[in-house]
Parts: structure tokens; C-alpha cells; sequence
């Protein structure tokens, strides 16, 4: 159904309203979708924003994968990134422009953590489960038990749970709601 709302739409350019609940449908289908919280509008966006860019904490948690955590805004904004302290390491994150300084929440996709000899934040395997060219890794880092972060490695890593890991933030984005 979807290549058929998508032709129908390519051919007439007629404006489509199409309500779901199915996430993956949404963001394929859409050039803008609403984002509802208790009968709320929470945000409307592009499928790319509104993943990349969510404007609360509960758009951050319900779109996609991956974990709103908090933060600490440590350094001044700059190209549209800014120095933040997450489980006790340092990363650079993007950011609106005028974010302030102190306390955040931090949306992590799970592209935006890897695996790194060196990574500044140390963490274990919780589960590992391969997915056909990947393998989808929840870990917990130890500067924050309970929390879990989602990343992807590559197919061929032999992944297991209890195993130590060092990870790295290649990038993320700081929720403008704040805390």
C-alpha cells in the first residue's frame, strides 16, 4: 500500500491526510507528520527533523529508537553544536541556536554511539541481537545503571551479553524542552 499512496500522490499532488500508528509507514509516506501527546500537537515536522531534530521528550521516545538521557550543556554553542557531559565523558552534540548552558536531555540515535577502543564512556552488553548485517547492541553504561543505549556494529562483531565496552559519541542532540 505504501508505493501505491506514493504514486498517487506523485501523480496527482493532491494532499493526503493519513493517520497510523505504524511509525515506519509514517516516516516513508510523509513529507510532514503530526506528532500527538495526550491530545496534544507536540510537534509537526519532516519524517528527517522530526527524528533528528525531536522538539520534546516524549517526540525524542516515541520516534525511532534509541534513549532521551540527561546531560550537562558544559560549553558554548557554536555551528549549530554544543559541549556536553554525558556519563561522565565529553561530546559534542547538535543543537538550536541561544541553547544554554546547565542541565539537558540528550536524544542518542543509535547511529550517534560506536564502539570505540579508546571511547571515553565504558559501558556493558545487555543484549546483542543480530539483525542481517548488523547487530543491534543495548548497552549500559556503568556511569549510569539502568540507562540503556541502542548502537549498531558491524554484522561480523561477536557481540555477547556481560561483555565490557567502550563507546564514543559521534553524535546526538541536545532536546530543546530542557529538563
Amino acid at each position: 500500500m505504501e508505493e501505491e499512496f506514493a504514486d498517487f500522490h506523485a501523480k496527482t499532488g493532491a494532499t493526503m491526510v493519513y493517520v497510523t500508528h505504524d511509525q515506519a509507514e509514517a516516516m516513508a509516506l510523509a513529507t510532514r507528520i503530526a506528532v500527538l501527546d495526550r491530545g496534544r500537537l507536540a510537534q509537526v515536522a519532516a519524517p528527517r527533523t522530526l527524528y533528528r531534530e525531536p522538539a520534546t521528550r516524549m517526540v525524542a521516545g516515541f520516534v525511532g529508537q534509541g534513549a532521551v538521557v540527561d546531560g550537562v550543556v558544559t560549553g558554548p554553542v557554536a555551528d549549530g553544536r554544543a559541549r556536553v557531559r554525558l556519563f561522565g565523558a565529553e561530546a559534542l552534540v547538535r543543537c538550536r541556536p541561544g541553547q544554554p548552558e546547565g542541565p539537558a536531555l540528550v536524544c542518542l540515535r543509535p547511529e550517534d554511539l560506536e564502539p570505540a577502543v579508546d571511547g571515553p564512556i565504558a559501558a556493558t552488553v545487555v543484549r546483542a541481537a543480530y539483525k542481517g548485517g548488523f547487530v543491534l547492541v543495548e548497552a549500559e553504561p556503568q556511569a549510569a545503571p539502568g540507562v540503556r543505549l541502542l548502537l549498531r556494529v558491524s554484522g561480523d562483531a561477536q557481540v555477547a551479553p556481560g561483555e565490557a565496552l567502550r563507546l564514543a559519541v559521534r553524535d546526538g542532540w541536545v532536546v530543546p524542552e530542557g529538563v
